[in-house]
């Protein structure tokens, strides 16, 4: 008896700890004032339902949003630059769903073509912003928000975020780059001769991924709200949803190199299958991310109104 009262006492203690623990990010609340609207959120949101529909849409986005990525950076005059992004994205995609559209982004970004920079490139960029006006969309129709914007601004709001995202994936790609020269030199200048923090330093790639990431991320929940104002531009949201978009794309590429068996089971077709999976589960973290911002923004407004008080009568 005497160990379960302990045990007893002890998860009491416990809980009241998590009820007066303020996490920083959250703006002064406690993590228990947070947790019932994110609860909420996370019940009421039809988090999967909506994060199928973004992983549809991007889908059918990705290989315009491709185009318009990639026809761009033959002008880019960094060298090794496409050799890079191509490392980068093997590094981060399944093996076989990279091996299925390594070809066609092989012949995008080798050859520039002109004639994708008119009529065709407005056009990609068109059906390219179909992925990011889903995330954006689907923000807004959380459990806690309600969109009020026109089509054309959200549209708007998807072509900014686009070139947000193909500065940020341009200047992480030199980043990187300009990082593997220096790394050399130092080598060839026989500056740096330790082994360990050689093969530590080239792998320093993974903190520029994870920076453009978060600031990917940032950029995408700080202008696709609706109610743009009520939200920071550094959140715990983006920070949440950072880590395990990393995270989850490492280990998937990893189980899926390693142990699925789609192309067994399904032959070519389960190289789109693994890549929905992939795209659904990084659009559930997006998800989970902002509706912890948005349950974050809705304590604070629920603390911050004023209790009206009744009136007593004598």
């Amino acid at each position: 008896m005497s160990l379960f009262r302990n045990i007893k006492t002890r998860l009491i203690r416990l809980l009241r700890s998590v009820k007066r623990s303020v996490i920083p990010g959250f703006e002064g609340l406690t993590v228990f004032e947070v947790s019932s609207f994110f609860w909420n959120g996370m019940k009421n949101g039809a988090l999967t339902m909506r994060a199928s529909a973004i992983a549809y849409n991007f889908f059918l986005a990705v290989f315009p949003a491709i185009i318009v990525l990639f026809t761009l950076i033959p002008y880019i005059p960094v060298e090794n630059f496409q050799r890079e992004l191509m490392n980068l994205l093997h590094d981060l995609m399944p093996a076989n769903v990279y091996d299925a559209v390594e070809t066609t982004i092989q012949e995008i970004i080798t050859r520039k073509r002109n004639d994708l920079l008119s009529f065709g490139f407005v056009l990609a960029l068109f059906f390219a912003t179909g992925g990011i006006a889903a995330l954006v969309n689907s923000f807004n129709a959380s459990y806690h928000n309600i969109e009020n914007r026109t089509w054309l601004k959200r549209q708007l709001v998807s072509i900014v975020l686009i070139f947000i995202f193909c500065i940020l994936i341009s200047i992480s790609i030199i980043l990187i780059i300009f990082s593997g020269m220096v790394i050399d030199f130092l080598q060839a200048e026989e500056i740096l001769t330790n082994k360990f923090l050689i093969a530590l330093l080239h792998n320093g790639k993974w903190l520029i991924i994870l920076i453009f990431t978060f600031f990917s991320i940032s950029s995408l929940y700080y202008l696709a709200p609706a109610k743009r104002k009520e939200f920071k531009f550094i959140t715990p949201g983006s920070i949440l949803a950072s880590f395990f978009i990393i995270l989850t794309s490492v280990g998937f590429s990893a189980y899926i190199n390693n142990f699925g068996q789609y192309n067994k089971f399904y032959g070519s077709i389960g190289t789109l299958i693994a890549f929905l999976i992939w795209l659904f589960i990084n659009s559930l973290v997006l998800l989970i991310g902002f509706e912890l911002n948005a349950s974050i923004n809705n304590a604070r407004k629920t603390k911050n109104r004023p209790v009206l008080k009744t009136p007593q009568h004598h």
